[in-house]
């Protein structure tokens, strides 16, 4: 055997894939970067050695798992990332303290953890359940005398009715979808014997996990299969019940898995149609809803919500019951009609009322005390009432319990049955009209987008950002089909991902609020931070319809010649399932249990206050006295308080004078409200958080549906942000804040960095430098990075191809900006270079080998709980639309504007220069981050060691830190991006102040500095010195309601004034005490305070007054008595930023 050949036999046995990701990085970082060749080679890891060994060999993507290799015997080279590990080295633990996985590489971590058989030898040890449903381990002759046959990572496409199952996935005691399919694989020998005990060894993932009688006409399955046999598939369904159908198996690549890989999941649910009539008029829901409705003047509004089916009660009454009332002996006549409608008040032991409440907590998921875990156990979850044996209304069982004769009873029970059976025919030829499907189809609306769903769900309070999901698409089918005599509705949903009971609790609230008459805006309020309990309609319809993989589908599938996993190839057999295995077995079940109807009766019947919320009065209707016994209240009210407490907002006071000071400087004067008059200004949105003390006090005004959550562009705020990334990684030793850039990256990346004039110079930049923006580098231009358009145009193109950050940097196609190259001497002089923090970015993703987004998210965002800060790339439809009709867009993001009224073509661009340019946050968490910056500068127990926050705020060059800029007492970053991002961020660095404004328009700045002065003056703030990047002036709201200092302290600034570089006159009037400003034959312009902090001026002398103009005039007039008090006057141009002295004429 050659040594080639051998190598290649080692690498696919051996050969951990990610331990090459980096040197794979670099291998493609020289193509882009330089023509010279990488001076690592490149490095395999020995699954049982920590030694290292350069490999020739391909990487094989899905190679067999059983084929043995022997080692190479060339000669033993260290790399740098062994170096690095050996210096890290402490006591024998490598990587950090203890060998705790967050102070290693996720490579390290797998290298030094025990191979996964070892890791199950405890699980081997435990004692098989005797009722165990999983194939029983194979005898050791048996597994030795099989033939190895190699095993290969696949997609398994699955179709299968739930009925009779315990859910989808496995349960080695219990009968489950999963639990079936493993048996049937190994009888069908796609998993040798010797993995037959174990459904771990074959890496078994589920695409979705479906509960206890949930079906699924495609579902999906990854694990590794012997598939050499081309009749696998008709082996292994011939092992599977009809229930169950394996419709395809399609090999993919060695990383997949089916959960992760899943774009989003389509799924279905069948209702019948007299699920949407309101509940009968003898039902306590009933009385309530008409009771609410007189109560709020809302009767007219209820009644048109109900004007489709207003009269089917009342002639199912007249037409069916009637007669069989009439025709009851009078001694059993209204022990019928009280069994029939008040089945809780027919039993004088109250057992049956009992039961029922008890299974409408569980169907709502109103017993608040269930266990933490639940969400993980489907089996164990509670089931809807219609998967009891509880005797309902519709059963008198309770007869027994009473002092009725036999005879009667008889006479009774005949009669309820009669009754019964003429009220399900009436439901069942119930036709729903035309309005009502459009009235369910709106209803179904209200979930389109990204939207909070804590409600629809357990054990998720409205803080939980992963209560937020995203639907795309809730359609009710418009043709009802009929099947035996019952009116079916197909209710298809379309969502990137789905919680625990969430679909059935979405069902639940439309059909609750067609059905009951209630404002469609009540799901909207459902969605919100307030607590509704949903009921969960029953298992019986939801239909798993398919998952999605349209991402793998072209990207990998088509990059590693792969099929793709597409459902649509089995649409026949698929189709044909449905029908006979699920769509059938519904209809049968439902016939025969009254499944639905039992549900809903059960709602209507329920004496207490949770599903008010229902009736006109809303949310106010759940308060009060009601049947819940007052500890379990109490403990439902105090569960989760921490997790639901709402975030403080800005002080009333401080907002009405806020709002006040910028509604009176309209421009215009039809313009009254806040929002219009920023708008007017140039923007759309203006976010804002406050942070004085440890409080941070958050307010958004918007045109639009922006709130405080919504996420902004930070633009170049991501630098100093990425710097407290960098200085994480100083403490932790794996940067060094003075080190050259040469001991982290390949000598060709650095050479191309270089020009001919500044050869051998790059190795000179350190970290430090990168990040005081003194490392010789230049920017990437005169526009900075100005992102990509990857939205598509109306052919479906991306308007953009998107580069990486290495063609960023390098300036090749499809980069839109020039290459980073040194054009100056390292430490000589601060020059801002975003490029700069690009090249810290490669560093770091290169030592931790890992996603920068994700070592951010890790190190900084989740320690500190910034759970709205993360370097995404929102979809297009996912971004807000600032119009007063349109409702929050599916995300949350802001959308970019040209101004306060113009949206740009693109809602946002996307910058692969994340560290410089890619943060989408809030205001709350940057000033999260600032919070915890200025608490580690004062003890070493901070987020940072008091040390390193120091040296990340001292001033390195021209008020430059790191990435930070600095004045005696500030700190802060401002921010722009293209095509509509502005903001700021400013700290004190003496005492817990701080503030952050963000908009979403290209004339955003304006706005944010007149916002971010007039806070600093309500709030009482000292002035910040100007940073570098910041403008010569700011004209500020006018203060219309401070006093102007009187005519005799301003008559020595009276008179004529014209600038010392021109001749252009101004003259200081006053009229009736007031301040005008007259300009030749213009109309005169009234002047007022400037609401901004006062400042001092230089050399001894003394700001006596700021005056502006309101109303669009964008000059200030400062009038300044000097040391000997003499007056004298500049003019602010808010126009041009200019400030000029004036002289007295």
């Amino acid at each position: 055997m050659s040594l080639e050949v051998e190598e290649k036999k080692m690498a696919e046995k051996y050969v951990k894939r990610e331990t090459l990701t980096k040197a794979e990085k670099w291998r493609s970082l020289e193509g882009r970067l330089g023509t010279g060749h990488l001076q690592h080679d490149t490095i395999i890891i020995m699954a049982d050695s920590s030694e290292t060994k350069p490999v020739t060999a391909p990487i094989v993507d899905d190679a067999p798992s059983n084929d043995a290799g022997e080692g190479s015997s060339d000669t033993k080279q260290e790399s740098h990332s062994d170096r690095k590990r050996k210096r890290f080295q402490d006591d024998g633990l490598k990587f950090g303290r203890g060998g705790k996985k967050r102070d290693m590489g996720r490579n390290a971590w797998s290298r030094e953890q025990p191979d996964r058989r070892s890791r199950n030898d405890e699980e081997k040890k435990k004692p098989r359940p005797e009722n165990s449903v999983l194939p029983a381990p194979f005898a050791q002759d048996e597994i030795a005398a099989e033939e190895r046959k190699p095993k290969r990572k696949v997609a398994v496409l699955i179709g299968y009715s739930g009925t009779g199952y315990k859910g989808m996935q496995i349960n080695t005691t219990e009968k489950t979808i999963e639990g079936d399919l493993f048996t049937a694989f190994v009888q069908a020998g796609a998993i040798s014997k010797a993995n037959a005990d174990d459904p771990k060894k074959s890496a078994l993932v589920r695409c979705a996990r479906t509960d206890k009688g949930v079906h699924a006409a495609g579902n999906m399955i990854s694990l590794k299969l012997i598939v050499e046999d081309p009749d696998i598939v008709q082996k292994i369904n011939s092992h599977l019940s009809p229930q169950i159908r394996v419709w395809g198996i399609e090999r993919t690549i060695g990383s997949f898995s089916c959960y992760q890989v899943c774009d989003s999941r389509w799924y279905e649910y069948l209702i019948p149609s007299h699920a949407f009539l309101p509940p009968h008029p003898s039902s306590w829901m009933a009385r309530n809803l008409e009771e609410a409705a007189d109560e709020t003047g809302d009767r007219e509004g209820y009644e048109s919500r109900q004007a489709e089916v207003k009269d089917f009660w009342k002639t199912v009454e007249e037409r069916d019951i009637k007669p069989i009332v009439d025709s009851l002996d009078d001694d059993i006549r209204d022990m019928v009609l009280q069994a029939i409608h008040e089945p809780s008040d027919f039993n004088p032991d109250g057992e049956q009322q009992d039961k029922q409440e008890d299974q409408v907590k569980q169907t709502a998921d109103l017993n608040t005390s269930a266990p933490a875990d639940a969400e993980s156990k489907p089996e164990a979850a509670a089931e809807t009432a219609a998967n009891t044996d509880t005797p309902m209304p519709d059963q008198p069982a309770t007869l027994e319990s009473t002092n009725i004769p036999t005879e009667q009873k008889k006479r009774i029970e005949v009669a309820v049955r009669q009754l019964k059976t003429a009220y399900n025919a009436a439901r069942r030829a119930f036709r729903i009209p035309e309005e009502r499907i459009a009235r369910v189809q709106a209803a179904l609306d209200s979930y389109v987008g990204t939207r909070n769903y804590h409600n629809f769900t357990i054990q998720k309070t409205a803080r939980d950002p992963s209560a937020k999901r995203n639907i795309k698409s809730f359609v009710c089918n418009p043709q009802p089909i009929i099947i035996n005599g019952t009116e079916w509705l197909s209710l298809k949903v379309h969502g990137q991902s789905f919680m625990m009971h969430q679909i059935r609790k979405m069902v639940g609230m439309v059909a609750l609020t067609v059905r009951c008459g209630t404002p469609i805006e009540r799901i909207v309020e459902a969605q919100g931070d307030l607590k509704y309990s949903i009921p969960k309609v029953p298992g019986l319809g939801l239909l798993l319809e398919r998952p999605v993989f349209d991402s793998y589908n072209e990207i990998q599938a088509v990059k590693h010649d792969k099929e793709k996993l597409d459902f649509g190839k089995y649409e026949k057999e698929l189709e044909e399932f449905k029908q006979r295995e699920i769509y059938q077995r519904i209809f049968a079940e439902e016939e025969r249990d009254n499944t639905f109807h039992l549900f809903f009766n059960q709602i209507d019947n329920y004496k207490e206050r949770h599903f008010l919320y229902l009736t006109s009065k809303g949310i106010e209707a759940t308060k009060g006295a009601g049947k819940l016994d007052e500890q379990r209240a109490v403990k439902s009210q105090n569960d989760g308080a921490d997790a639901m407490e709402m975030q403080p907002t800005m002080d009333t006071e401080l907002l009405i004078k806020l709002e006040r000071l910028i509604t009176k400087n309209a421009r215009l004067s039809s313009h009254a409200s806040v929002t219009s008059i920023l708008q007017d200004l140039g923007t759309p949105t203006v976010s804002l958080a406050i942070l004085d003390g440890e409080t941070i006090l958050p307010h958004c005004f918007t045109a639009g549906s922006d709130d405080t959550s919504t996420l902004f562009q930070a633009c170049s705020i991501s630098k100093p942000v990425a710097s407290v990334l960098t200085f994480k990684l100083i403490e932790a030793g794996k940067l060094s804040l003075h080190a050259s850039i040469a001991e982290y990256l390949p000598i060709s990346a650095i050479e191309a960095l270089e020009t001919t004039a500044t050869k051998g110079m790059a190795r000179f930049i350190t970290i430090s430098q990168l990040l005081s923006h003194t490392s010789g580098l230049e920017t990437s231009g005169s526009q900075g990075f100005p992102g990509y358009d990857v939205s598509k145009n109306a052919n479906g193109h991306y308007r953009a191809a998107l580069p990486d950050l290495a063609e960023a940097l390098e300036g090749q196609w499809p980069s839109n900006t020039l290459p980073i190259r040194l054009k100056d001497w390292p430490g000589h002089v601060f020059n801002y270079s975003g490029g700069g923090i690009g090249v810290l970015q490669l560093i770091i993703e290169a030592v931790m080998d890992a996603p920068f987004a994700e070592l951010m998210d890790e190190h900084v965002f989740k320690p500190l709980g910034m759970k709205r800060s993360m370097y995404v790339i929102p979809e297009e439809d996912g971004l807000n639309d600032s119009t007063k009709e349109d409702r929050q867009g599916s995300g949350n993001y802001a959308r970019a504007y040209y101004n306060g009224y113009t949206s740009c073509e693109a809602g946002h661009r996307v910058n692969p220069e994340q560290s410089a340019a890619g943060l989408w946050t809030t205001p709350s968490d940057l000033l999260t981050l600032i919070s915890a910056i200025q608490s580690s500068l004062h003890t070493d127990t901070g987020f940072l060691p008091r040390a390193l926050a120091v040296s990340m705020l001292t001033e390195v060059q021209s008020g430059m830190a790191h990435a930070w800029f600095v004045t005696p007492d500030h700190f802060g970053h401002g921010g722009s991006n293209m095509p509509g991002w502005k903001c700021n961020l400013l700290a004190s660095l003496t005492k817990k102040r701080a503030l952050a404004v963000m908009t979403n328009s290209a004339e955003g700045a304006k706005v944010f500095w007149k916002v971010q002065a007039a806070l600093f003056c309500l709030l009482g703030w000292e002035k910040a010195s100007n940073f570098w990047y910041e403008r010569n002036c700011v004209v500020p709201f006018a203060d219309v309601v401070a006093v102007t200092p009187c005519k005799t302290i301003l008559a020595p600034w009276s008179g004529g004034w014209k600038e010392q570089e021109r001749e252009w006159m101004v003259e200081l009037v006053f009229e009736s005490c007031v301040p005008w400003l007259k300009v030749k034959q213009m109309p005169k312009q009234r002047l007022w305070i400037a609401a901004h902090a006062k400042g001092e001026y230089q050399d001894g002398a003394k700001i006596v007054v700021d005056l502006v103009c309101k109303g669009g005039v964008e000059v200030l007039i400062r009038l300044v008595e000097d040391k000997e008090g003499k007056p004298m006057m500049e003019m602010w141009n808010g126009n041009t930023g200019s400030v000029v002295m004036m002289e007295k004429v």
